[in-house]
């Protein structure tokens, strides 16, 4: 089932997938699931630890969005900690961690590189109205936000207007998931 959806994703952005990417992306969504559970099955050491273990979300954010194309889970890393520890400041901080791993493809787009396909007229709207653009697709669920953070870079958006669009959009997205997580699965 990876191996579809990687190839779709291939044949969508005309790119060169091989194994390697898949067995990658993978890793990525195996790694973030098996932290979850290990979030679930520790939660008292967690809860017991909070000052440090909201240091481990964040640092969970900015990793899981330095991948680019391949996006990994964060939703189980947001629902999971939001069991644990209070739901906002899981949120706030997985939209800070968030914002910040954006950045990579953000300056992918800014310094250089450029896909044709992201270069679209729907694109191009975002340069005059940046912010509100990157907030409406950091907060949507949007597996291809990466491109949109690519499409940022390359139409030199502002580096403060960008981040803070995504820190503020996906801190909203990720405490609405951790308040439903604390509310119906706590």
């Amino acid at each position: 089932m990876l191996k579809q959806a990687a190839h779709k994703i291939q044949l969508y952005l005309d790119l060169d997938l091989d194994s390697k990417a898949v067995f990658r992306a993978g890793l990525a969504i195996g790694g973030t699931l098996l932290i979850s559970l290990l979030v679930w099955v520790n939660r008292d050491l967690i809860e017991t630890y909070s000052y440090a273990s909201y240091s481990m979300v964040l640092l969970l954010s900015v990793l899981t969005h330095l991948t680019v194309v391949f996006p990994a889970p964060t939703y189980a890393v947001a629902l999971s900690m939001g069991l644990v520890l209070h739901p906002i400041w899981v949120g706030i901080i997985m939209g800070l961690g968030a914002g910040l791993g954006e950045s990579l493809p953000y300056a992918m787009g800014r310094f250089g590189f450029s896909k044709e396909k992201i270069q679209n007229h729907l694109l191009l709207k975002l340069k005059n109205k940046a912010f509100m653009s990157v907030f409406v697709m950091a907060v949507l669920p949007n597996p291809l936000f990466d491109l949109a953070a690519i499409a940022s870079g390359s139409l030199r958006v502002s580096y403060p207007i960008f981040v803070s669009a995504t820190i503020l959009g996906k801190s909203i997205r990720f405490c609405l998931l951790a308040l439903i997580s604390a509310k119906f699965l706590g």
